[in-house]
């Protein structure tokens, strides 16, 4: 039978160490995995294209940017509320505010986050929905004369 090969394009190590360990359970898949952000995305998948991939899965933006640049299919790992929950109880004990800036794959879950945990004011934890990477020094800069972390 055919192996089934799979290209992870993940943004950290955990992560596909992850996809890596479930991968190992299904006998017929082959799976790669490439560490790195939105801008390496289309560079890797064009690059690892020669080796003939049956699909990518990757994460947040940098899936929906795959989507619109691979011949192949791509499979996102969407995030969720739960994902944001522990590294949002973090930030909260370390400062008294905090903001999240990011594309809508990652404010979005974070606005459900903040809703249910509807002890959270507006000028504690501020979200900040980015549409590409040139905003994010702005809204930085921005956040530093606020004093948010």
């Amino acid at each position: 039978m055919t192996k089934i090969r799979l290209l992870g394009i993940v943004p950290y190590e955990s992560l596909g160490t992850l996809m890596k360990q479930i991968i190992k359970t299904y006998e017929m898949i082959d799976l790669d995995v490439y560490i790195g952000n939105l801008e390496q995305a289309i560079e890797v998948a064009n690059q690892y294209a020669k080796k003939n991939y049956d699909a990518i899965i990757s994460r947040g933006e940098t899936a929906k940017l795959l989507k619109n640049h691979s011949t192949i299919p791509v499979f996102e790992i969407p995030i969720s509320s739960y994902d944001l929950l522990q590294p949002l109880q973090m930030a909260l004990v370390a400062s008294k505010r905090i903001a999240i800036v990011g594309y809508s794959s990652l404010t979005g879950p974070a606005y459900n986050v903040k809703n249910l945990l509807s002890l959270i004011p507006n000028s504690i934890l501020e979200i900040i929905t980015i549409t590409n990477t040139t905003d994010i020094h702005m809204e930085l800069e921005q956040l530093k004369t606020k004093t948010l972390t």
